[in-house]
């Protein structure tokens, strides 16, 4: 596998899943990405692919947005059918660490999608989706001193597999209630979770 490259699915189901949904979350950031938390402005500019992500995004467009951009993409999954969640790591390395992201399973597969992955991979630009084999493989595998990405200071001191682990987990588990992250109201999503000020102690 090259430098740069995800690891793709070992099986025809594994890969239709992460296909699927990938599409599926394309049409989300394309057509109606931001109409939940007045992110309006972010539509057509976020993708899926590097390649189509607009050049003015960067970690500083995704940081701080965890909890938002995952309702963004979490809730019209939902309304279109798919089983989806907001979820957060249920493994860490030292002490709990709230950064949240989707999770969708399809036809028994657990697809994970991370709209906000660039706060943590820096040079990452486009919103992942992929299983989370892939994810530890992107983590453990390209990311550190002279690979393609870094991660913030404070990881430095985690192994690679510790990264991973305490930030998006061996497993998942919901990060809220499904009345709660079914809610349209950016006002009461902050009232909620202060995830940006667990974030800012991490930065």
């Amino acid at each position: 596998m090259g430098e740069g490259q995800i690891r793709l699915p070992d099986t025809i189901p594994a890969y239709a899943a992460v296909i699927t949904v990938q599409n599926a979350v394309e049409g989300i950031l394309q057509d109606s990405f931001g109409e939940i938390n007045d992110f309006d402005h972010l539509r057509g500019m976020l993708s899926t692919t590097s390649f189509a992500v607009d050049p003015r995004v960067d970690a500083g467009t995704v940081y701080d947005n965890c909890l938002y951009f995952s309702d963004e993409i979490a809730i019209p999954l939902r309304r279109s059918g798919y089983e989806a969640g907001v979820s957060q790591s249920a493994t860490y390395e030292a002490e709990p660490f709230n950064h949240v992201y989707v999770t969708v399973r399809i036809d028994g597969v657990e697809v994970l999608v991370d709209p906000t992955i660039g706060q943590f991979l820096y040079g990452y630009n486009h919103v992942f989706v992929g299983t989370r084999e892939a994810l530890r493989d992107l983590v453990v595998n390209q990311v550190g001193e002279g690979k393609k990405y870094n991660s913030p200071t404070y990881f430095h001191a985690f192994s690679s597999e510790g990264f991973f682990r305490t930030v998006w987990g061996e497993t998942s588990e919901p990060f809220r209630s499904e009345r709660e992250a079914s809610s349209d109201s950016r006002e009461d999503n902050r009232a909620r979770a202060s995830i940006g000020d667990r974030l800012r102690l991490y930065q």
